[in-house]
């Protein structure tokens, strides 16, 4: 007998938020801690997420420069608009902590299937 699985493709809204940490005023030791403040402030609003380490570059005049990144991708398929509001308060809370002046926040329409 064989186990039959019913595919179900729907469309959801992904967001992506894209951020670093100020190690210009953080010491590595403390990356971590502000990394699960992060993950605690997720996981009060949002039911799932996906965090993404990642390098950096920028160019600022004639130099490029590195620093540690990070994505923060959520796909939700429930009120828009509570999710834009629940985006914004994420996106506050790491301005405020990490010392950023600004993150970048993408939105893209992706289907997504369960198999």
């Amino acid at each position: 007998m064989s186990k039959q699985t019913n595919k179900q493709t729907m469309e959801r809204l992904k967001y992506s938020i894209y951020f670093a940490i100020d190690m210009g005023q953080t010491e590595d030791s403390h990356v971590n801690t502000y990394l699960y403040l992060l993950r605690e402030k997720m996981n009060e609003l949002f039911n799932g997420y996906t965090l993404i380490e990642s390098q950096g570059y920028w160019r600022h005049g004639k130099h490029m420069y590195q620093e540690d990144s990070y994505k923060l991708e959520i796909i939700t398929h429930t009120d828009e608009e509570m999710y834009n509001t629940k985006v914004g308060v994420i996106c506050e809370f790491i301005k405020n902590e990490f010392n950023q002046k600004a993150v970048i926040v993408t939105t893209e329409t992706v289907n997504e299937t369960l198999i």
